[in-house]
């Protein structure tokens, strides 16, 4: 098929915006719900030297968006590797969700809607793992999964598509090894 109009230079445009505005948005996000909360986050999560992280991220997410928009960093080689990584992370799902239920993970946030941290022990985690590479994992039934959402419309979709919704109570037990900001439960 020929390109008879010259559009063909023209579509990769939309992906660019679309990742780059993405990194902007993140990084204008963190500066301003204020760089040192990010960095608190960080630093619950044992990530090094978390203000200068916080801060190298911020700008790796702003300049990093801008040069995709502008085209700088997008070929070829990235759009493959980006399909790759979707194929990728389709394959292994089953894997993810033995992996957590084998850690007794089950209760996630909603991007941008929650905050959740998952720390498991580390020779728990160490076990799990080269578990998982010996045996056949998968098989098992699925877990039922908590989500934490801060937005109401969030909740209301979940719920209208059959989610039960709960609000967190004292007879709601979160793992000890569980940090949140729990607003409402589904």
């Amino acid at each position: 098929m020929t390109d008879r109009w010259g559009l063909a230079r023209w579509t990769p445009l939309p992906l660019r915006l679309v990742v780059g505005y993405g990194f902007m948005a993140h990084g204008y996000a963190k500066i301003v719900k204020h760089p040192d909360a990010f960095a608190g986050i960080l630093h619950a999560l044992g990530v090094p030297a978390p203000h200068f992280m916080a801060w190298a991220t911020i700008v790796i997410e702003l300049v990093g968006g801008l040069a995709v928009i502008a085209g700088q960093w997008v070929s070829e080689e990235l759009r493959a590797l980006m399909v790759r990584s979707r194929q990728e992370t389709a394959a292994d799902a089953q894997r993810k969700a033995a992996l957590c239920s084998s850690l007794q993970i089950n209760t996630a946030a909603m991007a941008n809607e929650g905050f959740m941290i998952h720390r498991p022990r580390l020779d728990q985690l160490l076990d799990v793992l080269l578990q998982s590479k010996s045996d056949r994992i998968g098989d098992g039934p699925l877990t039922q999964w908590t989500f934490v959402s801060n937005r109401s419309s969030t909740r209301n979709t979940l719920t209208s598509i059959g989610a039960q919704r709960a609000r967190l109570t004292g007879s709601h037990k979160i793992p000890s090894n569980t940090w949140g900001s729990l607003i409402n439960i589904i």
